[in-house]
């Protein structure tokens, strides 16, 4: 199945002020249901990692390359280049549509595993923002045969968004809808892929599809998709409830694949 598409016609910055002034001179009463609605399907932005928009480039060139490449991958050439007026970058995608629960079928690798760090990127051409989240795994449940994940090792998991200060000190935001940022120091459990624009088009690269928080033996929704999607079904669900679905999805689906 293709990867989540994000169009150009539903990526946009909003301009500081702009908007909302706009919006509430045009319809005083809706304006206020607008801005209620927005503020019920923005993300946990405290989870997103900061970037610095003046942080030095690598100084070793293999290293610099390397994220010059990854972060190309990001670059949106239909977007202007992130500036102190710039104040939110929100893409728009279906990524969640049709997307099961428990997506093992579409997942590369599915882990559990702790976030050791996190760091947010600018892209090269200053037009977009990306994270990266370093995952202590500590069990391997579905293993991509091409990309072997060894059970306690460390791996880099990416996710489109993040938040970049600005000299002057203001924060940029960018998320994707019904998105959300794994916390450092949660234990997870992620379903990994590797299509990013289109079906395996990063045969090494991970990128976070969606998860779920493992905490005190409860289960937590990491991602904010709307009410009645199967994911929302495993809010406030127990650990052991959830990972019995989940290894009974893994054999029905090895079985079919035999």
């Amino acid at each position: 199945m293709p990867g989540p598409k994000y169009l150009a016609s539903t990526i946009f910055i909003i301009t500081v002020g702009v908007l909302i002034l706009a919006t509430t001179l045009a319809n005083p009463q809706g304006g206020g249901n607008q801005q209620k609605n927005a503020r019920e399907e923005n993300p946990d932005f405290s989870r997103f990692p900061i970037a610095d928009f003046q942080a030095p480039d690598p100084v070793e060139p293999a290293v610099k390359a390397a994220r010059e490449a990854k972060g190309r991958k990001y670059n949106d050439k239909h977007m202007p280049q992130i500036s102190d007026d710039t104040y939110q970058i929100f893409a728009g995608a279906d990524w969640d549509v049709r997307l099961p629960a428990l997506p093992v079928e579409r997942s590369a690798a599915v882990v559990i595993g702790r976030v050791n760090s996190a760091r947010a990127y600018v892209t090269p051409d200053k037009t977009g923002i990306y994270s990266e989240f370093q995952v202590a795994t500590d069990t391997v449940i579905k293993n991509d045969l091409n990309n072997m994940i060894k059970e306690g090792a460390a791996i880099i998991v990416e996710r489109r968004g993040g938040r970049v200060r600005m000299p002057s000190g203001r924060i940029v935001i960018s998320w994707v809808s019904h998105q959300n940022m794994p916390r450092v120091g949660g234990r997870y459990l992620l379903f990994l892929t590797h299509q990013f624009e289109t079906p395996n088009d990063t045969p090494k690269d991970f990128y976070l599809l969606t998860g779920y928080e493992l905490r005190d033996g409860q289960v937590h929704l990491l991602d904010d998709t709307l009410p009645g999607h199967p994911i929302s079904r495993y809010g406030g669900t127990s650990e052991t409830t959830l990972l019995s679905d989940l290894f009974d999805t893994v054999a029905r689906t090895s079985n079919r694949s035999n």
